[in-house]
């Protein structure tokens, strides 16, 4: 069985024990898990049955996990209209996560799903410079 595989089956039997427990349950839960990883050298997997629980939790709760890169960390307010806007052109639940690299100068780069909005400055000065070559 492949990795992918294999985390993916973990990862479904892990969200599956989850469900309706109280906090106390779930943390029992996953500690009985990664000690099951660890007695069956499956650790390596981990990042990906995180990832695999992770999509599990937003096809349960129509919830669409968004990414925005920003040069520096952008404000509580922007973050919070960033996902209304988000939530009302994608009609879902938005999980967003805040991340900074310093190469981008300025604007910013929105992934959800499998698209990418780049709206940042090293993009427009890279294609002004293609511009300029032709």
């Amino acid at each position: 069985m492949k990795p992918a595989e294999q985390a993916t089956i973990l990862a479904k039997a892990v969200f599956l024990s989850l469900a309706d427990k109280d906090k106390q349950k779930a943390n029992k839960v996953v500690d009985n898990f990664i000690v099951y990883l660890k007695e069956h050298k499956l650790t390596p997997l981990l990042p990906k049955i995180i990832v695999a629980v992770k999509n599990l939790y937003y096809q349960a709760t129509d919830t669409v996990g968004v990414k925005v890169t920003a040069k520096d960390g952008l404000s509580t307010d922007v973050l919070d209209k960033l996902t209304a806007t988000m939530k009302k052109r994608l009609a879902k639940e938005i999980d967003l996560t805040n991340r900074v690299d310093e190469d981008i100068i300025g604007g910013v780069i929105l992934r959800y799903d499998d698209k990418m909005i780049d709206a940042s400055i090293k993009t427009k000065i890279n294609k002004l410079a293609k511009q300029l070559e032709n």
